[in-house]
This record gives structure tokens, C-alpha cells and sequence, in this order.
């Protein structure tokens, strides 16, 4: 397979990967703060039963912002995300990238960069209605809108990530 396509880089293309990411850790690191919050919680009433409701209050406290930060956490990541993201295209402006997959990997091109991976490189492939994310680390990912890789082409990429042992979600 050799398909070429361009994808014109937005604001929306981009806040949308972001607000997948920022979903998907806050679904697996919400779990872990609640329960600190909860040992916490526990302390401070121990810590009232002990008599010393000073050391016990200090504990409430903490896990009073434990819970805080689990619950309001992922709203600030994704407001602070999209200053970034809406300083980035403030400065550059929205730009096309033109893709190219065949059967070694994917190249991307923009006005200022061209770059070149093969199949091998990507670990994870997230599969969502709107956008693929094909990440390369955990901070280093590609984004392909879903109407550009449906049918033969979606189906050739799942295929290529699964061959080089990448995770599809």
C-alpha cells in the first residue's frame, strides 16, 4: 500500500487528541487518588481518636486535597493544554501535513519538518471516532483524523502496529 493525504493541522484536530489523553490518564490515575485520599481520611480520624486533634485536622487536610486534585486535576490539565496548544497556532497558524503511509512506515511533512517512521516505532494505536493517535512513547504520538483512515487504509495501519507488536485500543 502507498496513500498520500493531507490533513489541515487545527486548533480542533489537536484539542481533540488532547482531550482523549487527558481523559485516559484520569481514568487510570483517579482510582489511586481516592484511595490515598481515603488512607488519609483514615489517619485523620485516628489521629482525632488519639487526642490530638491538631495532627488529626493536618491529615483531614491532605486528603482534602487529595480528593481536589483528582476531581479538578483534569480540567486544569486540559485548560492548561489548551493555552499551549492555542499559543502554538497563534505563532505558527494552522498549516497543512501531508501523510504518507506505505508498507515501511509513516512520513509526515509540514512547511517546516519532515520525518519518517517506520512501522516498528509505534506502540500503541488508539482507534477513536474522531481521531487514530499513533503513539511513538507515551508523550509522543501522531494524529490522523478518522474519515482519512477509514476502510482499507484504517485497516492496513491496525494490521502493520499489530505485526510489530503494537497495542490497538
Amino acid at each position: 500500500m502507498d496513500v498520500e493525504f493531507t490533513v489541515p493541522w487545527t486548533e480542533d484536530l489537536v484539542m481533540a487528541a488532547q482531550r482523549h489523553i487527558v481523559k485516559d490518564l484520569s481514568r487510570r490515575y483517579r482510582p489511586w487518588f481516592l484511595i490515598a485520599a481515603l488512607t488519609l481520611g483514615a489517619v485523620a480520624i485516628a489521629g482525632y481518636v488519639h487526642q490530638n486533634p491538631v495532627v488529626g485536622f493536618l491529615w483531614l487536610v491532605l486528603a482534602a486535597c487529595m480528593v481536589s486534585i483528582s476531581l479538578l486535576g483534569p480540567g486544569m490539565l486540559v485548560g492548561r493544554l489548551k493555552q499551549n496548544v492555542q499559543a502554538h497556532f497563534r505563532k505558527f497558524g494552522s498549516y497543512d501535513v501531508v501523510f504518507r503511509i506505505d508498507d515501511d512506515g509513516i512520513s509526515t511533512k509540514t512547511p517546516t519538518a519532515h520525518s519518517r517512521m517506520t512501522w516498528d516505532k509505534f506502540e500503541t494505536l488508539w482507534c477513536l471516532p474522531d481521531i487514530w493517535i499513533l503513539y511513538v512513547t507515551k508523550r509522543s504520538f501522531d494524529i490522523l483524523p478518522a474519515d482519512k483512515v477509514a476502510g482499507e487504509v484504517g485497516d492496513f495501519i491496525v494490521e502493520k502496529v499489530r505485526a510489530n507488536g503494537g497495542e490497538v485500543k
